[in-house]
């Protein structure tokens, strides 16, 4: 079974407290407006930007690997499998192969998973424009993607322009549940 950490219920904290549907109308409710509310709701949906950064980074580093080896124990086609790749290994190595097929993998492919190749750096310089538009959409599925995906691939710089395109999706939450009070 998969293993429970406390870091979950740092998931469930955060979903429960969203800014969006939780903090904002409270904050409305009791009598914040203008640019106090403003700064204060900066103030947590940038806070709230950093818990999901942390939270998909761990879940990268620690629960996706759990799951992946839960998956391989109990799956066994994936087992068959590495038992064929082990033998595969053995021969290539015994033919004297193995070595050179690894350095042409290593030098085709380095240019797209090395984070420090000129390509890689492209990619995620691209990504900055993209990243502030999933920031400042007005839905907050925009920020979701964002976060995730920076959390995920340890893009910090991809956060830090996701969270300048938040402060203009905190306007747009803001004005929207203003909107939403003046009705009633």
């Amino acid at each position: 079974m998969f293993k429970w950490h406390k870091e979950y219920l740092f998931y469930l904290f955060l979903l429960i407290l969203n800014v969006d549907f939780v903090i904002v109308p409270f904050l409305q409710r009791h009598g914040f407006s203008g640019i106090t509310l403003f700064l204060i709701t900066v103030f947590f949906s940038l806070g709230e930007l950093c818990g999901w950064f942390w939270f998909w980074s761990w879940f990268r580093r620690k629960a996706v690997p759990e799951i992946i080896a839960y998956q391989i124990a109990r799956d066994q086609r994936i087992q068959e499998a590495i038992k064929l790749g082990k033998e595969v290994k053995k021969e290539l190595e015994e033919k004297g192969l193995l070595e050179r097929i690894l350095e042409y993998f290593f030098r085709t492919f380095n240019k797209a998973t090395d984070q420090n190749s000129k390509t890689f750096k492209k990619i995620k310089a691209g990504g900055h424009i993209a990243m502030f538009i999933l920031g400042a959409e007005p839905w907050p599925g925009g920020r979701t993607i964002g976060v995730i995906f920076c959390g995920s691939t340890g893009w910090r710089r991809g956060l830090y322009t996701l969270m300048i395109g938040n402060i203009f999706h905190v306007a747009y939450v803001i004005g929207f549940w203003g909107l939403i009070f003046s009705l009633f």
